[in-house]
């Protein structure tokens, strides 16, 4: 049962369903709430019509000094090593294979294909034998003698390397024990990782202001700063996030909902929901041997029957507006502005991690129904930020528990609490 409840909170987090998208006007956007196809320059408009319309419907209940457990902020100090090892990652994105195996020989590093064959005293012992075995040269997955033989050695040449196991090599019939590898490798690439230095942070700065390191970063010095400057945002809006997911609990308590919500959107989250499952049942069904939809949900979710998934479904939708509903009206309440270049650099951040080159690669793909879903991520974001600054941090409270899973359906995966929103939208 827990599997579905993660489900489906991402699913609902997601609703840019695009077979479900509502058509409509930039500037017109009526009664309804429900996501719609909105230009991010008219996002700002959608959201406070929004708010005008979920006032008819609950009175926000307040959020000033309400008490919530303390989190931990030590993560918001980001370390030289955490910005060294970003780094690394970075440099490893940009990283070049050269093929070398006519004329190179092999060095620490390379990744090599091989064929060997293993004996002891002539005689070949299990599992010491494999052909067209893709290996790293110092990675250490064999055995270190076999490891540091393999350097040194040219392509489509037969060699004897000699190995002698370690005495707690793990294998009674190999430990301490003396062998021979015959060797024979076939290919041998050659990966390059570029230098980290002033050339390579200005070679990319479009990037590094896509992931939200800064613009116009042309030393090694400013791209370190970005990096730890965003790190230190990352972390502190996940801890707002954490905050607000609790504070938000007891907001939804103290609030006064009508009996009836906003039917359309309500509506609208539990379709796509349903079908966002049914997608995966159509996509996965057959390969796990599983028939019919009814089987799926039993099987792979814990629901006796649809009528049951049903019912869970509209419980999960309910909440999710709720939450929905009271980030809306307390954004509109403050102020809060979501502005066109807010959505494109949230979006940028989860395009780049689905491998698009932008957010209006993302949009020109999936249509502009992903502006109302990442605005809302953005204003979710600012929200946080500010009753984090309003609660009461204390050691304990008395509900605290699934407060930040219930809230919304909110998640970090990349540093932009979008990704997997985004990928469920991919998934339709």
């Amino acid at each position: 049962m827990k599997k579905i409840k993660t489900v489906i909170s991402i699913a609902a987090a997601a609703m840019a369903a695009l077979s479900l998208a509502a058509c409509g006007g930039a500037s017109e956007f009526g009664d309804s709430t429900k996501n719609t196809e909105v230009a991010a320059k008219d996002y700002q408009a959608f959201y406070e019509n929004t708010a005008r319309v979920y006032r008819n419907y609950v009175t926000v209940g307040d959020y000033k000094g309400l008490e919530v457990t303390k989190v931990d902020r030590s993560n918001e100090e980001i370390s030289d090593e955490t910005v060294e090892s970003t780094l690394k990652s970075l440099a490893e994105e940009y990283r070049n294979e050269e093929d070398v195996t006519e004329g190179g020989t092999t060095q620490s590093g390379d990744e090599i294909v091989l064929d060997f064959t293993g004996s002891i005293d002539g005689k070949e012992f299990e599992g010491g034998s494999s052909t067209d075995y893709s290996y790293t040269i110092g990675s250490r997955q064999f055995t270190p003698d076999l490891d540091t033989g393999l350097e040194g050695k040219e392509a489509n040449k037969d060699y004897d390397i000699n190995v002698k196991f370690p005495d707690d090599y793990g294998k009674e019939e190999l430990n301490g024990k003396n062998a021979v590898f015959k060797v024979k490798i076939t290919k041998i690439v050659r990966p390059t990782i570029p230098e980290l230095n002033d050339e390579f942070a200005a070679a990319h700065t479009d990037t590094w202001e896509l992931k939200g390191y800064g613009s116009g970063i042309k030393t090694l010095d400013a791209l370190k700063e970005g990096i730890k400057k965003n790190l230190a945002e990352v972390q502190k809006n996940t801890n707002d996030k954490t905050l607000y997911g609790e504070a938000l609990q007891k907001i939804i308590e103290n609030s006064q909902f009508k009996d009836e919500l906003p039917q359309d959107e309500l509506n609208y989250l539990s379709e796509t929901m349903k079908s966002n499952v049914k997608s995966q049942f159509e996509s996965y069904g057959s390969s796990m041997g599983i028939e019919s939809f009814d089987d799926y949900i039993k099987q792979y979710y814990g629901y006796e029957s649809e009528d049951q998934f049903n019912e869970y479904v509209q419980t999960q939708a309910t909440d999710y507006l709720k939450s929905k509903m009271v980030t809306t009206i307390i954004g509109a309440d403050n102020g809060v502005k979501v502005s066109a270049e807010d959505i494109t650099k949230e979006g940028n951040s989860m395009a780049l991690y689905y491998g698009y080159d932008s957010y209006q690669k993302l949009v020109e793909t999936y249509g502009q129904i992903l502006n109302a879903e990442t605005g809302y991520q953005v204003l979710y974001k600012k929200v946080s930020n500010i009753v984090a600054g309003e609660v009461k941090e204390v050691e304990e409270t008395t509900s605290a528990t699934e407060a930040a899973t219930q809230a919304g359906g909110e998640t970090e995966k990349s540093g932009t609490g979008s990704n997997e929103e985004a990928e469920t939208t991919n998934a339709q």
